[in-house]
């Protein structure tokens, strides 16, 4: 396995403290450009991997993470259909994380790679549960029915739908439940909303401007959505507590319109818009973290036609006035946070054009 030290530094200032940031290169110049990028540790020795899809492609990579600020080179992993979307979740309750995509134009349009634990993908199931669905624009995972097991959500943007595929074990997921909403859904998330325990399904709908939010019946049906309107080119949606009041608001990513929108939880299944956060060129999508150790939850957003990525600054109570910006590659699309390098703060992961990336946090020499 060939070895790759981390490349191409470039030295800016943070506002943080009186350390420097790194933005360096993981990866040489890749075959294709980065369209998503996730973190999860796939081979059980407690070091954070980075998983990523192509544009247009048949393939996800993974970069394992070999410490000491060493990556091993991508290992490549080949699907039927290009990869239109991914999330990371333990599907057949073994403990170890699963590689979940979405494709496109393909009877199999939800295809799942099975980790043995070691980082070795041992099996592949494939969903053909409604030969009509074809494509899965964006997915993500949740115990909808509680029932311990993990279900997947799913949304396709031309028919307009979002979709449930329920796990019931021994590798199979059985059926699906759809439900229409907006005009293009583009992007899905799974929390709990209202505090009933219960998995809730937000969706940003890109060509109809809002968000739809279904709130979960307790039987593993949902109520008829509810809509937000948003600002221009919704394309991506999530949630997090972002004035520590313990009640899951949600964030909304506006492309076309250039700012991020939050929705306080007013705990009773009633959101409160808050002012745009501007300052951001097409942003594509936001990572969460308490990036300054404060204890609140900051965003951090790559604007895509630019060669930076921004850092918004929680004021403890929802309020993103203070803000820092770091230089990267161009076209910076895809972003997640962890920590690579183990000295428990928080890294940047990015997809960045034809590279993978990652923001360092810890100080250097």
């Amino acid at each position: 396995m060939m070895i790759i030290y981390l490349l191409n530094t470039f030295l800016f200032c943070s506002i943080l403290d009186t350390c420097d940031r790194k933005f360096v290169a993981l990866t040489k110049k890749l075959e294709g450009y980065i369209k998503l990028v996730a973190v999860a540790d796939l081979n059980n020795d407690n070091k954070t991997d980075i998983i990523f899809i192509y544009e247009a492609s048949k393939q996800v990579d993974v970069i394992f993470n070999l410490g000491n600020n060493k990556f091993a080179d991508p290992e490549h992993y080949s699907t039927s259909d290009e990869i239109e979307s991914m999330t990371i979740a333990d599907v057949n309750n073994d403990g170890n994380l699963d590689i979940i995509l979405g494709l496109t134009n393909s009877i199999n349009f939800v295809t799942i790679l099975l980790n043995i634990g070691d980082g070795t993908f041992y099996k592949t199931i494939a969903s053909s549960v409604n030969a009509t669905w074809q494509t899965a624009d964006s997915i993500a995972t949740a115990d909808i029915d509680d029932d311990g097991k993990c279900d997947i959500i799913i949304t396709n943007a031309d028919k307009n739908y979002v979709g449930i595929l329920f796990n019931q074990g021994n590798d199979t997921l059985d059926y699906m439940k759809t439900y229409l909403v907006g005009i293009y859904p583009k992007s899905v998330i799974a929390a709990d909303l209202n505090g009933d325990k219960k998995v809730d399904i937000v969706v940003a709908n890109t060509h109809s401007d809002n968000i739809n939010i279904l709130f979960n019946n307790g039987d593993g049906n949902f109520s008829d959505p509810i809509s937000y309107s948003t600002n221009t080119g919704p394309l991506f949606v999530t949630v997090g507590d972002m004035n520590k009041d313990d009640k899951n608001d949600i964030i909304v990513v506006n492309y076309f319109s250039n700012n991020i929108v939050i929705y306080l939880n007013n705990d009773n299944g009633n959101f409160t818009r808050q002012p745009n956060i501007s300052g951001v060129v097409n942003p594509l999508s936001v990572a969460l973290a308490d990036y300054d150790s404060d204890g609140s939850i900051d965003i951090i957003v790559p604007n895509y036609h630019s060669n930076n990525i921004g850092v918004f600054f929680n004021d403890e109570y929802g309020g993103f006035n203070r803000s820092t910006s770091y230089l990267t590659y161009p076209l910076p699309r895809t972003v997640a946070v962890a920590d690579v390098n183990d000295d428990n703060k928080p890294d940047i992961i990015l997809g960045n054009g034809f590279y993978v990336g990652v923001i360092l946090s810890r100080c250097f020499e």
